[in-house]
């Protein structure tokens, strides 16, 4: 047996480290109670009727809350369980502050999701962040997708633990991982409501993963509920694209679904440079850049799933390169005019559109579709 003097310097120096370290990692339950299990973080009534027509955003997360004072926040860190509510405030601007937010019981929750849900004849939005992004930023773009679309109905955010840091983009990976039983729990009890009778699922970046898993289970899980499920919205999606093309043919976009409604559009940009650097991490060329690293690829790398040799219908590829917006390229479908209303017609477009055939739309100035009057006010 080999003496652990006789091991490597860098062996032994990591092995002190690690005993060392070991020593400081130590969380009670005790310690743990003391961040969520405050009054602060008491849930709250259901709100009133003014309050309830007010522009509804609500929020579910699994990030742990910090309740120790006062304002509480929530953290970076896994929370125990899921948790319910709904931000409130008010704002004008198109970047408004992060609203301030209260939890509710889940039971009062859901009947406020049903409350509001009858502004829209029942159609609901459930936005999913990506990485680095935190629970203000997730508030923040669920108020600007109701500020830019004039959606009626309930919008709600889904907050997983992102470390909201550049350089933790491996540690948002592993949290995206392990919350997807949670998201997959919380879009099937949203879509077991009877109230409800559309979702309509808006993913962003890494968060367009925990999207095509979810409606994957759903659909494999609980068939009877793929049909509120038809219009899925991916913008930027930092996402494999051959495995979409495969996930797209076989499970998401069957014959059966498209004719049921389902469709997908997907917002792309050759200037996005956060999935761009996804690309070259990965390997492999990603769902929401166009340019190829794939050498044996055909620019524009646009995702093409063929069914008999033929591109399948329900997927649209909005091509948002000669309209982004911002320095990194990757919000174009809040930060571009052109880009907000492309994503707002495919938001509020309805089933009979479909089944379409597999469209590609280069978007610029002039061909965007001016269909979506913004809200002159913003009130939460």
């Amino acid at each position: 047996m080999q003496s652990v003097f006789q091991l490597p310097r860098f062996t032994i120096i990591s092995m002190l480290l690690v005993f060392i370290l070991s020593g400081c990692v130590a969380f009670s339950a005790e310690r743990w109670e003391s961040y969520a299990g405050g009054e602060l973080c008491a849930v709250q009534p259901t709100f009133s009727n003014a309050e309830k027509q007010a522009l509804p955003i609500f929020f579910v997360t699994t990030s742990l809350p910090d309740c120790r004072r006062q304002p509480y926040a929530m953290t970076i860190q896994r929370g125990d369980r899921i948790r319910y509510g709904r931000v409130h405030g008010s704002g004008t601007s198109e970047k408004p502050q992060p609203p301030e937010f209260l939890f509710q019981a889940h039971n009062s929750w859901q009947q406020d999701i049903a409350d509001a849900a009858t502004l829209s004849s029942g159609k609901i939005v459930v936005y999913i962040h990506g990485y680095n992004n935190d629970f203000a930023d997730t508030a923040v773009q669920s108020e600007q997708i109701r500020y830019h679309t004039g959606f009626a109905g309930p919008v709600i955010g889904y907050n997983w633990p992102s470390h909201h840091k550049f350089l933790r983009y491996a540690v948002d990976e592993v949290n995206r991982v392990w919350d997807q039983p949670y998201f997959t729990a919380a879009l099937l009890e949203l879509a077991a409501m009877p109230q409800i009778s559309e979702i309509v699922l808006v993913a962003h970046s890494m968060g367009a993963r925990g999207a095509i898993a979810a409606t994957h289970m759903i659909d494999r899980g609980h068939p009877h509920y793929a049909h509120k499920l038809r219009n899925i919205i991916l913008a930027s999606p930092d996402v494999d694209r051959q495995i979409f093309e495969r996930e797209a043919r076989d499970l998401l976009l069957t014959e059966a679904k498209v004719a049921q409604g389902r469709r997908i559009t997907v917002f792309a940009s050759d200037n996005d440079r956060a999935v761009a650097a996804s690309r070259f991490l990965h390997g492999y060329d990603r769902l929401g850049v166009t340019r190829c690293i794939d050498p044996l690829a055909t620019p524009p790398c646009y995702a093409r799933p063929l069914r008999n040799g033929k591109p399948i219908a329900g997927l649209t590829i909005i091509d948002t390169s000669a309209v982004s917006g911002g320095f990194i390229g990757h919000m174009d479908f809040l930060d571009s005019k052109a880009g907000r209303e492309f994503f707002c017609a495919a938001l509020l477009s309805d089933a009979t559109m479909m089944p379409r055939a597999y469209t590609i739309i280069e978007a610029t100035e002039a061909n965007a579709p001016g269909t979506c009057a913004e809200t002159a006010m913003m009130q939460l």
